[in-house]
């Protein structure tokens, strides 16, 4: 079981060219898409991924026409990967919401990324794969015990 952050969830949409580490990326959701591995995140991937998207739209590395592609396919993968179990999303609870704000002036990172935090804290012992580009997340991730896998490494 491994953690992936929307940073890194996000590349599997992208070419190379555009987003350093898609590749790597690539490789692990279909990792997870062949039964190969468990992914974890918050829910909050799911805004994170879109709200990439739109950037890429707004600075014009999307036309409006790929833009509703990439959001079409990545809906289709977010309903096939929860299905078959090599995606969990864990909801936003008050109990999570409240325990991890807590990390924001521990490690001067955004409350998503508290949220980020703190579900993989839930979900896996320290020393397994925390999968990110976010720095600020990663050291973080790192000072509570994770392995960094970033694919832009």
């Amino acid at each position: 079981m491994k953690y992936i952050d929307s940073s890194v969830f996000a590349k599997r949409y992208a070419y190379e060219r555009l987003e350093k580490g898609a590749d790597k990326a690539r490789e692990e959701i279909e990792k997870s898409r062949r039964g190969e591995e468990i992914l974890v995140s918050s829910i909050l991937l799911i805004g994170e991924v879109v709200s990439i998207f739109d950037k890429w739209h707004r600075r014009h590395i999307l036309s409006e026409d790929e833009l509703r592609e990439q959001l079409s396919l990545f809906v289709e993968d977010i309903i096939e990967l929860t299905n078959n179990g090599g995606l969990i999303l864990e909801p936003i609870s008050p109990l999570i919401f409240i325990s991890s704000v807590r990390f924001i002036t521990q490690y001067h990172i955004s409350v998503g990324d508290s949220i980020h935090l703190y579900t993989a804290l839930m979900y896996l012992p320290r020393q397994e794969e925390f999968l990110c580009s976010d720095k600020n997340l990663n050291t973080a991730a790192r000072e509570e015990g994770f392995v960094i896998n970033d694919p832009e490494k």
